[in-house]
């Protein structure tokens, strides 16, 4: 064989490869592209189960005209808040009674809610499955869904010989008060749960007036649903 025709032949297998190769990252990068949308399309299916949820409770607190507890929806999840003065015991964690009420006849419908029924059927063999959760399963992922709540303060500092210490401590202390009211109705795994204390340090408006410390006191119960791999 010719220098010539050896140099066409070594460069027509050269094109073959290079073919091959834009062939195959064309084709991961249309996985790639599916896999996002399909993923998309599962955090929409979630955010839509959040949405029922929020029309649920809405209309529940609305019904039920409760004194102490509001809803509201953000781009994170489903927001239960608690931000009335006489919620807990002056100074103290301890729940007022009233309240506590309403949070345990509020929780006894968690298991109802759109977003939990989902959650909870995806452990039951026998519970009817959406088309988008036997995809999820195939593509290793599940369902998850969190209750955290958190507890905010004002800036004002705790008494000295207090045994709450600071704000930190008040905050947490009032958020697990919540957390156990609902807990115990709720009919969701523990590890669903999870509390923080937030303390001032995350205020809704400045700390400069007595309304709008007022304002920053206040309990928030972030109910969210999303998809992990597991």
């Amino acid at each position: 064989m010719s220098k010539v025709s050896d140099l066409k032949a070594r460069g027509s297998w050269l094109m073959s490869y290079a073919d091959l190769v834009t062939l195959l990252i064309t084709f991961f990068i249309m996985m790639l592209a599916l896999y996002h949308t399909e993923i998309s399309r599962m955090q929409n299916w979630a955010n839509f189960k959040m949405d029922q949820s929020f029309s649920y409770l809405t209309n529940l607190v609305e019904t039920k005209d409760y004194r102490y507890i509001g809803v509201f929806r953000s781009g994170q999840g489903v927001h239960i808040y608690i931000q009335h003065p006489e919620a807990f015991v002056q100074g103290g964690y301890q729940l007022a009674s009233d309240l506590e009420d309403e949070l345990v006849d509020l929780a006894g419908y968690f298991s109802t809610l759109p977003m939990f029924e989902a959650f909870i059927n995806q452990f039951d063999e026998n519970a009817p499955k959406e088309p988008i959760l036997r995809r999820a399963s195939l593509a290793g992922l599940n369902l998850q869904a969190d209750v955290r709540v958190e507890g905010h303060t004002d800036d004002i500092p705790i008494a000295a010989g207090s045994r709450m210490r600071n704000n930190w401590v008040l905050s947490t202390l009032r958020a697990q008060q919540v957390m156990q009211s609902m807990y115990g109705v709720s009919n969701l795994p523990a590890d669903t749960f999870a509390i923080a204390g937030r303390a001032e340090f995350d205020p809704l408006v400045p700390h400069d007036t007595p309304e709008n410390r007022a304002i920053n006191r206040r309990i928030e119960v972030v109910l969210t649903l999303y998809f992990v791999r597991g």
